[in-house]
């Protein structure tokens, strides 16, 4: 077995991982020792697929000094917006993992919006899924496990403007 706290570097480092259930306890208790928690994305026969998330309340705080924000450019954005919009079809549940859509789907429906196609594909290949909120597979996408580890309240603050995403009415 691995040691809970290499498996919580593990999950920061790569943003997912495929652990056993027994990895799995050991983790949530140490990860709740630290104000986070372990998420499941997906589990499969002897092992579960893993993101790390905030504990409600103990989220970074934007208003303090020490904290980065990084912010998406609008294209990426824009695709961001998109995907969300098109794959978080039940607004009653988590947008993770959402419905696989059509990479040629979103292209067409944000580049309605005024985006450039080969910008939205570049945002949609590279800053989006290496930072884990999307992932490609072949010639679909979904959202990835970034979106997973969203807390409640952000979740519950996009739902109010979730009218505003772009979605698919063909």
């Amino acid at each position: 077995m691995t040691d809970p706290a290499f498996t919580l570097a593990a999950l920061r480092a790569a943003g997912s991982l495929a652990v056993s259930e027994r990895e799995r306890s050991a983790a949530d208790s140490v990860a709740a020792e630290l104000g986070r928690k372990i998420i499941e994305l997906d589990a499969k026969p002897g092992s579960v697929s893993l993101t790390l998330g905030f504990a409600e309340g103990f989220e970074p705080n934007p208003d303090e000094e020490v904290f980065s924000i990084r912010c998406l450019s609008p294209i990426p954005l824009v695709a961001l917006a998109t995907c969300l919009g098109l794959c978080w079809t039940d607004l009653d549940r988590r947008p993770h993992p959402g419905e696989n859509v059509s990479i040629e789907r979103v292209l067409e429906v944000a580049a309605a919006l005024g985006a450039p196609r080969s910008h939205l594909l570049g945002a949609m290949r590279n800053e989006l899924t290496m930072s884990g909120l999307l992932k490609l597979d072949g010639s679909t996408v979904r959202l990835g496990y970034a979106i997973a580890a969203w807390t409640d309240a952000q979740i519950d603050a996009l739902r109010r403007f979730a009218h505003a995403l772009p979605r698919d009415d063909a």
